[in-house]
């Protein structure tokens, strides 16, 4: 991250017409992290720059030392933390957020994390009578401490309460809230229940995450780095390695169904607190040889991941939209999920995945994408891919402006009376 503006004067250049809108977007992490939150907010910082509209990124950096501005994001010092997203904003800096978000002059808050970022922005909407819309991707912070259990016992008395309550006081005072998986409504309605609440699209970033994207001397060096030998069918489960996504569960059905000799390798990437309880789970489990560990890994390298492996799959059954199948699907890669998961609303049958009920199903429909051929693999990826053309940063700007638009021709104060969810 470049230093910015700090403390001092701030000048903002954009050409304002009538018809242009200034929106402020308040997410805890944005900077190399891959989470929901975050690709939404770069998927409409694009979307509505292409638009003409001017975005301000809030959100934490665990780097920054000083309150820090740079083409146009706006950086709270952060430090490490045992929450969903591994990071919280300090929250001195974060009430000296006011003085910069003042100089953009924002015209709509846009909340998507219910963290103390998102705090920030709530403060800022209720001393300034901002609009403020919030889009809700998860509700771990506010049910479930995440991590090892020795960490849950000693930290959830004091985090999950704090998490519910920002989570109340954020969306309570919401005038739209916005989501995309079907399995969180009713944490909605019940943490806002005056708020008009709208289903809109999911969304990808189409410039970090395409098909055929990276080069063939990345995709040799990645498949040595995972150990994947010539005729191996690359499983690839990417995300953060908490409880809820049930890896340990993803583990159990690879040792319950997978055969040493089926010529599969489960890739789990990413990190987390409960990595080296996995580890050691697939030690017990006696199918080390099978997965492969990658740790944390850069956008670039999650990229190439994607371009080596052959199919997407997780057991993870959470109210969480995760971010990884869209973009393993905006790579071409298939994806196996299970059909009560958050996520199973994006599968097209046949076209860019398929959802199992049990362990066996899973089983088979990972052995179908077993010594297929260059030719039908390279004609499976432009199929998938295609089906996330429709979820552009564009088509994401055109929907989020349409509710915008609507929030600036109402009272900020006005409370709206509405929870029956409708979708966009």
């Amino acid at each position: 991250m470049q230093s910015g503006t700090t403390c001092g004067i701030i000048n903002f250049k954009y050409n304002k017409t009538v018809s242009t809108l200034r929106i402020a977007i308040f997410t805890e992490t944005y900077i190399n992290k891959n989470t929901a939150a975050a690709n939404q907010a770069a998927v409409l910082k694009k979307g509505l720059r292409q638009l003409g509209h001017e975005v301000l990124i809030v959100t934490g950096y665990t780097k920054a030392t000083e309150i820090t501005l740079a083409r146009g994001i706006l950086c709270c010092p952060a430090g490490k933390s045992n929450n969903f997203y591994r990071q919280s904003a300090n929250k001195i800096y974060a009430r000296m957020l006011d003085y910069y978000i003042d100089a953009f002059q924002p015209d709509v808050l846009h909340i998507l994390t219910m963290s103390e970022i998102g705090m920030a922005g709530l403060r800022y909407g209720q001393k300034n009578q901002t609009p403020i819309i919030s889009t809700v991707h998860e509700f771990h912070n506010a049910h479930l401490l995440e991590g090892e259990q020795s960490l849950q016992q000693l930290f959830s008395l004091v985090v999950q309460p704090l998490a519910q309550r920002h989570a109340q006081k954020i969306l309570s005072h919401s005038q739209i809230v916005t989501y995309s998986s079907r399995q969180l409504i009713s944490y909605i309605k019940e943490y806002a229940p005056n708020a008009e609440i709208i289903r809109i699209p999911y969304c990808v970033n189409d410039v970090k995450f395409r098909a055929f994207s990276a080069s063939e001397q990345a995709c040799w060096e990645m498949r040595d780095r995972l150990r994947l030998k010539p005729h191996d069918t690359g499983v690839i489960f990417a995300g953060q390695l908490y409880k809820n996504n049930n890896v340990d569960q993803l583990l159990y059905y690879w040792k319950k169904c997978v055969k040493p000799t089926d010529a599969l390798r489960l890739i789990i990437a990413g990190d987390g607190p409960q990595m080296k309880y996995l580890k050691n789970l697939a030690l017990d489990y006696g199918i080390t040889p099978q997965v492969t560990f990658t740790g944390e890994l850069s956008q670039e390298e999650l990229n190439t991941c994607f371009a080596v492996c052959d199919v997407f799959v997780s057991a993870t059954g959470s109210m969480t939209m995760k971010a990884s199948p869209l973009e393993a699907i905006a790579c071409g890669v298939p994806v196996i999920l299970p059909e009560k998961s958050a996520n199973a609303d994006i599968v097209i049958e046949g076209q860019n995945g398929f959802t199992y009920e049990d362990p066996r199903d899973m089983y088979r429909l990972m052995r179908n994408f077993i010594n297929i051929s260059n030719r039908q693999r390279s004609y499976l990826r432009t199929l998938v891919s295609r089906t996330a053309e429709r979820l552009t940063p564009a088509s994401q700007a055109k929907t989020m402006l349409e509710l915008y638009r609507s929030l600036l021709k109402k009272k900020p104060a006005a409370s709206q009376k509405k929870n029956k969810p409708k979708e966009v």
